[in-house]
């Protein structure tokens, strides 16, 4: 009984193939390789040939954009203007989060040469991505330029910068700091027209954001339509447009309109204006990183949350400082603590509202645009700020350790509105009037507790009845389907009633011709033929 041959590998023949793959990959870079063939199946670099008619090459858009960005970065080293002319081939990393290794035909009449880019993706649905290699190809009778380090297939490293320039990607800045600032320069229309690296980042943004079978990266580019655009660099006297255009280093905030739609987006509809932030930086390596995101105002509303806690406590460490210093004899020093403890209550409610922010968006950090060192971090500034609140607090409850016991208890009575039995009719008289600044601070947070959650109500009910839009406009729809399918199915059930009829006709006149009169029909037919051909092809 024949057999199938099978190719059987030990694991240390396993990891010599493996070795000798990629040693082989990394003799060009991974970009002339197609001739390597990897021993096994989920292992090494995808191929694919540009120039191949009828073939269609996965995320042409995006493709296509990269190697425009290698481009971009070999213009502002070498101070050329290329261009791209063809793409010719990319290899590609077996990952979701992948490595291109594209070749590419460009020109800067009259020069035309062969380059090739290494683009390397950090991650997905994200614009954050490196240009590690961008270099014109060196002809077969020139030595193969390669680079110094180590081949890694995928993501050597970001390029190092400082400053305002590295972490987390800023807000978006204040009207007043775009026009005074210095650091900032906004680029008139006809300066950004005649740029297209700025179009080129926003179509990034654009691709990398929405991905996947039914993404724009698949579906095609919206036409956007860019309305302002300001570049902040590191130096506040560098004054010519063209030392701005072309820094090292720069933030690019854009303001544009014309997408209707994007899973980091939240309003919908093209007339929107959407605001930008994108990050350039190229190191003394030469190494270009881009990181981008979209920008709204409710991208800072948490940390703004947050700041506003932080200086409630910065206040409350303030007032308790200053309630250690008064005596116990003063009347003052009983107020005061009032207003330690409501304002402890009120920073504590605070802190509670910003852990259930953190617990939602640790749930699905990419669609909030954060990652978990932002959330350790907030998590730990909401321990320590719990902490420092309770300290406050016991502080205040225990009272002064050098003022003895009896005050600390009345210090107690007064804060938990337990008067002693000499002082109820004092009490009585004048408690309600101490207590009215704890009351209201109470009212106020209340009040604002009630403010919050109508707000949050009209946005859920907003996002309901965008919700019930959509499902009026998808039930409409069917409607409209179902309606084209019986009038189909109408048209056929008459055509077909039409077809038997013409098929009994037929048969009938068949019957009555007879064989003979099927013959004689035949060789008329057979004669017209004969004369027509005559007629047509030998007059």
């Amino acid at each position: 009984m024949p057999t199938e041959d099978r190719v059987c590998f030990t694991g240390e023949e396993y990891a010599r193939h493996v070795r000798e793959y990629w040693r082989g990959v990394a003799e060009s870079d991974g970009f002339d390789c197609e001739e390597i063939r990897s021993p096994v199946v989920l292992t090494g670099l995808l191929h694919y040939d540009c120039q191949k008619s009828g073939r269609r090459h996965p995320e042409p858009l995006l493709v296509k954009r990269y190697a425009l960005l290698g481009l971009h970065r070999f213009n502002i080293l070498q101070g050329t203007s290329f261009d791209l002319a063809a793409l010719l081939k990319f290899n590609k990393t077996m990952n979701l989060v992948s490595s291109y290794y594209i070749t590419l035909l460009a020109y800067d009449p009259p020069l035309q040469k062969t380059f090739q880019v290494r683009v390397d993706e950090r991650k997905y649905r994200h614009l954050d991505l490196t240009v590690a290699i961008a270099r014109p190809k060196k002809d077969q009778n020139e030595a193969a330029e390669t680079t110094k380090e180590p081949f890694i297939p995928h993501f050597r490293c970001s390029a190092v910068s400082d400053g305002v320039f590295q972490g987390p990607l800023p807000d978006w800045p204040s009207n007043h700091a775009m026009r005074y600032n210095r650091r900032f320069y906004a680029l008139e229309k006809s300066e950004w027209q005649a740029t297209d690296w700025i179009s080129l980042y926003l179509e990034l943004l654009i691709l990398t954001t929405d991905r996947g079978m039914f993404g724009i990266a698949q579906t095609g580019l919206p036409q956007v339509q860019i309305l302002r655009v300001v570049i902040e660099t590191k130096g506040e006297n560098e004054d010519p447009p063209d030392k701005r255009l072309n820094a090292r280093s720069a933030h690019v905030y854009i303001t544009f309109k014309g997408l209707a739609k994007s899973p980091r987006l939240v309003e919908i509809g093209e007339h929107v204006e959407r605001k930008a932030i994108i990050r350039r930086v190229i190191d003394d390596s030469g190494y270009l990183t881009l990181l981008g995101k979209f920008w709204s105002g409710k991208d800072t509303e948490q940390r703004s949350k947050t700041r506003q806690s932080g200086e409630k406590i910065d206040k409350l460490q303030s007032t308790f400082h200053k309630w250690e210093r008064i005596s116990p004899d003063m009347g003052d020093q009983a107020h005061v603590a009032k207003e330690l403890v409501a304002t402890c209550g009120s920073i504590e409610w605070q802190v509670d509202e910003l852990e259930k922010a953190i617990t939602v968006a640790a749930k699905d950090p990419s669609w909030y645009g954060i990652d978990e060192d932002e959330l350790e971090k907030r998590r730990r500034w909401t321990s320590n700020a719990r902490t420092q609140v309770r300290n406050v607090k016991s502080g205040v409850l225990a009272g002064k350790v050098s003022s003895g016991a009896g005050h600390a208890s009345e210090v107690r009575r007064e804060l938990m509105r337990m008067p002693n039995s000499g002082e109820a009719s004092r009490y009585d008289q004048y408690g309600g009037r101490d207590d009215d600044g704890f009351v209201q601070s109470e009212s106020d947070r209340q009040m604002l507790l009630i403010k919050q959650q109508d707000e949050e109500l009209d946005e859920l009910s907003k996002s309901v009845q965008r919700i019930g839009g959509v499902g009026l406009t998808i039930h409409d729809e069917l409607v409209a389907q179902e309606r084209i399918i019986d009038e189909l199915d109408t048209e056929m059930d008459s055509t077909k009633n039409r077809l038997e009829f013409v098929q009994k006709k037929v048969g009938m006149v068949m019957k009555k011709a007879g064989a003979k009169g099927q013959m004689m029909m035949i060789c008329f037919l057979l004669v017209l033929f004969i004369i027509l051909f005559v007629l047509v092809f030998l007059t």
